[in-house]
């Protein structure tokens, strides 16, 4: 039968439809608000969308960027796993990885292949191969790590109520409606279980996400540090002979003010020289 009126508007509005959607130039705007398909035939990369004039990139259908697309497109995924519960960005190449808890904090990119810590972010090396001090200290050491005074790996030895006080009871928010603790331990979406300690964290799992905020906040943990764990930081970055001798009558809160000044001083040159080090890193990846 012939088609004619809406049914003949219809038919070509679909056939354009169909032309548009094979069509090389055929782009849709990658902004969430409009989302409007366009035959872009401009040789141009930076296009501007005919509806909503978002300028978006013709080559990579994404918003318009700086750079080459590839690189845009791995700050898009890092950016969007960072964001992510449990997203790990690696150091070096900011290769970001799902992060599924468990006892150790030793994690390996698998695209640069650099080791690191998931806490502090400080890398792992091999002996002398140290490339922030490489002294006969690193190669008594073996396989290392130089982590800051507040990293969890010198906090989880910690109690819950200590970290509370360097903390000052800062309250750690876990949206959980369980009777258990929520946090997933395995790739198989298994989760942790235990009995409930705060905040809807079991106390493993709290004392681990208490001193990432310790970290990340950078609280001081000076006061609740013995003077002999305030000694042994001196060995983490190989500055025992900077370690002042305690003088006779000398009252102790007074010699641990000397070494904690001393010490932070000696680390903040310490991480200058690794932020260097590692922003030279990141170059080959950016």
């Amino acid at each position: 039968r012939r088609v004619h009126g809406e049914d003949m508007q219809h038919m070509l509005t679909l056939f354009d439809l169909f032309k548009i959607q094979y069509d090389p130039d055929h782009r849709l705007c990658p902004n969430e608000k409009c989302g409007q398909a366009g035959v872009y035939q401009s040789f141009s990369a930076n296009q501007e969308c005919y509806f909503c004039k978002e300028n978006f990139c013709k080559k990579c259908s994404n918003k318009w960027h700086s750079g080459d697309c590839d690189t845009n497109k791995r700050r898009l995924i890092r950016d969007e796993l960072k964001n992510a519960v449990n997203g790990m960005e690696c150091p070096v190449c900011g290769n970001v990885e799902e992060f599924v808890d468990g006892k150790c904090e030793h994690f390996d990119c698998r695209v640069c292949q650099a080791q690191f810590c998931g806490s502090c972010k400080q890398l792992f090396f091999q002996g002398d191969k140290c490339e922030y001090i490489g002294s006969q200290h690193c190669k008594e050491l073996g396989f290392h790590c130089h982590h800051p005074h507040n990293c969890y790996t010198n906090l989880r030895d910690f109690d819950a109520i200590n970290l509370k006080k360097i903390a000052k009871n800062h309250i750690i928010e876990n949206k959980n409606d369980n009777p258990y603790c929520n946090k997933q331990v395995g790739y198989d979406g298994e989760f942790c279980r235990k009995r409930l300690y705060d905040c809807g964290f079991c106390e493993p799992h709290y004392k681990r996400e208490l001193s990432y905020k310790i970290f990340n906040d950078e609280m001081d943990v000076f006061p609740s540090l013995s003077t002999m764990r305030i000694e042994a930081l001196f060995n983490t970055i190989d500055i025992n002979k900077k370690k002042p001798a305690r003088k006779k009558g000398e009252s102790e809160d007074n010699y641990r003010d000397q070494l904690k000044t001393i010490y932070l001083q000696e680390w903040k040159l310490f991480s200058d020289k690794v932020k260097v080090a590692l922003e030279n890193k990141r170059q080959q990846y950016l």
